[in-house]
């Protein structure tokens, strides 16, 4: 055993050793996975005159892409604090502090990094140029400044016909000029956010129980024999769904303008696969700069709270005209059962909706899912006597509970998720007259979750093959 760690320790070493004598040589190394190819590339930049020990960083200049979005937060003396970088193609977001602002604003192809460094020193303090250097490197593996042509990766063609199927499975359909649009509407709407308005908006969202509760025993019909509806009206269903589609217009616009209220800029509102759903969406992510914990919660409820004001609206006109119509047959019915089931699905944590975001708001924890999912892998490789690659976790106890909790909570639910259409489309065929509609309605739900798995699986296998490491 003991021979075997000497080796191991020698091994490492002469890596080390190996690793240090390239970099005293080169500036950077890169270390690239391209399929059965393994490419490791060293880069040396040029310096000024004289400038021979300068950080390889100083002499580069460097561009923000113009497809990336920048929203800053200023303090009340107008300094800048924090910002969000949004990339509108990728989808990705960055957010940085004061320090990565003040850099972020003045990259614009003409200031070299010793400029920037210079007044960075001038003007916030005194630094090292490799905090300049981490600011840029995570820029760069954001994918958010130009590339040079060497560097610009030619997409190969399962790379263009993943692109294709991106765009007809709505992966990136957004509606343009967004923030104008966002901006006008604004302007024209601004009084519901009047604290006496949003008072009785409220109160008005809750009342649609009331009617509800009178007649809880048609949602209970409704929930338990959902094959009512589609025997009962086929065409109502259609009219449902193009109701549904406005709600969730304007649930997504809801999130937006309530972000836009609040100072916020908002660059996406589009369609996008999620799961085995199409649904809207609304990027809002200028809100994770709102320094108030709760202004950002609030521009979560935004969304929620539309579907229970229009949930109120629909079951209120059901109940005055539920002497003439049954529940089954009523458009109000069925549009307030969908909106409040619709609401429910908003607040279940462990979907990225609107419960996960403000669940993570509340505990403090950024990417919740992805940290807690992660610590569970973690430990339950540490049982089997395995190791993760990657950076380990190392929570505090009161994250650590946290963790645990969503983590296994989080995992049962997902297993339930998938496993649902599934046992449901089972259950429909093996039925001794099945319903068509059922059958076809279960179909394309499965259909539709297995094409997402096997999306999600073969961007996986691909970030394996297809990967750049840089050795700092």
């Amino acid at each position: 055993g003991n021979e075997n760690n000497e080796q191991d320790e020698e091994h490492i070493s002469v890596d080390t050793l190996w690793l240090n004598t390239l970099k005293q040589k080169v500036d950077r190394l890169f270390f690239r996975y391209e399929g059965d190819r393994r490419v490791l590339e060293m880069r040396t930049y040029r310096r000024s005159e004289g400038k021979v020990g300068q950080h390889w960083l100083m002499g580069l200049t460097a561009r923000i892409r113009n497809e990336v979005k920048i929203d800053v937060q200023r303090d009340e003396r107008g300094h800048a604090t924090s910002s969000i970088l949004h990339d509108l193609e990728s989808g990705k977001v960055l957010k940085l502090d004061a320090g990565g602002t003040f850099v972020v604003e003045r990259l614009d192809g003409t200031h070299t990094f010793y400029d920037i460094y210079m007044d960075f020193i001038d003007k916030i303090s005194l630094t090292r140029p490799e905090h300049l250097a981490m600011i840029f490197t995570a820029l760069e593996s954001a994918g958010m400044l130009e590339r040079h042509d060497r560097e610009a990766k030619k997409l190969g063609i399962l790379g263009r016909l993943s692109d294709i199927v991106n765009k007809l499975t709505f992966r990136s359909l957004n509606i343009p000029h967004t923030d104008r649009v966002v901006d006008d509407l604004y302007e024209r709407v601004k009084w519901l956010f009047n604290p006496f308005v949003t008072a009785l908006i409220l109160l008005f969202a809750l009342s649609g129980f009331i009617p509800l509760f009178n007649e809880i025993s048609a949602l209970h019909e409704l929930i338990s024999k959902p094959a009512l509806v589609l025997h009962a009206n086929p065409f109502l269903i259609f009219e449902l769904y193009i109701l549904m589609t406005l709600v969730a217009i304007m649930h997504e616009f809801s999130h937006a303008l309530t972000c836009r209220h609040f100072g916020g800029s908002v660059h996406r509102i589009g369609i996008m696969f999620y799961l085995a759903m199409i649904i809207f969406f609304a990027d809002v992510s200028a809100a994770w700069g709102f320094r108030n914990k709760w202004k950002r919660i609030a521009v979560a409820l935004a969304g929620p709270i539309l579907n229970l004001v229009i949930m109120s609206v629909s079951f209120w006109m059901w109940y005055f005209q539920k002497a003439y119509v049954q529940p089954e047959h009523s458009i109000w019915f069925l549009m307030g059962f969908f909106c409040l089931y619709s609401t429910v699905l908003n607040f279940v944590p462990f979907i990225k909706m609107d419960g996960y975001y403000m669940l993570s708001d509340l505990t403090g924890i950024s990417t919740l899912r992805e940290k807690s999912f992660a610590y569970l892998g973690q430990k339950l490789y540490g049982v089997f006597g395995m190791e993760l690659n990657g950076e380990k976790i190392r929570p505090t106890r009161k994250e650590k509970w946290v963790f645990w909790s969503y983590g296994v909570a989080g995992v049962a639910f997902t297993a339930l998720f998938f496993a649902f259409p599934f046992v449901e489309f089972i259950h429909y065929i093996s039925a001794e007259h099945p319903s068509r509609g059922m059958l076809i309605f279960f179909g394309v739900i499965v259909a539709l979750t297995l094409y997402n798995a096997a999306y999600r699986s073969y961007q996986m296998v691909h970030s394996r093959l297809y990967r750049e490491i840089v050795i700092e």
